[in-house]
């Protein structure tokens, strides 16, 4: 990586280097390996060709110790604060954001297969429609 930047010293950083660092770094669970592994949507301060725009103000760490219960409240604040930052965002645009930031709260669970992750995230979705597709009510 550091390569990239124009750092021209050795790039001398094995796999294991690189393990250690992020097991030492304060890691967002959107970016750490078993969120990566799981095949998570990337997200990036400004956004890509491979990874969304991370909306800031902590929003995407919003579902971090969501219980069942808690999880459509979050649901609702996180798509009107996505809504309220840009008022032109499509459904897919902020289901896209939806499961950036929920997928690695399903990568996290444990004594989950990897098909029952992948049917609680499509669960997650589908429940979320309809607060994505719900008119924010005016403020007047």
């Amino acid at each position: 990586m550091r390569t990239a930047w124009g750092n021209n010293a050795t790039a001398n950083a094995t796999p294991a280097d690189v393990m250690a660092a992020r097991q030492m770094a304060i890691v967002p669970a959107m970016a750490d390996m078993v969120a990566d592994q799981f095949g998570c949507p990337h997200v990036s301060n400004a956004g890509g060709t491979d990874s969304l725009a991370n909306p800031g103000s902590g929003l995407m760490g919003i579902f971090d110790g969501a219980t069942p219960e808690t999880l459509p409240n979050r649901t609702r604040v996180l798509v009107a604060a996505l809504k309220a930052a840009d008022s032109t965002a499509t459904p897919a645009a902020i289901t896209n954001d939806l499961v950036a930031a929920y997928c690695p709260v399903v990568a996290h669970q444990t004594g989950l297969s990897h098909t029952q992750k992948v049917a609680m995230l499509q669960n997650f979705v589908t429940g979320a429609q309809p607060i994505i597709n719900a008119t924010t009510p005016s403020t007047n």
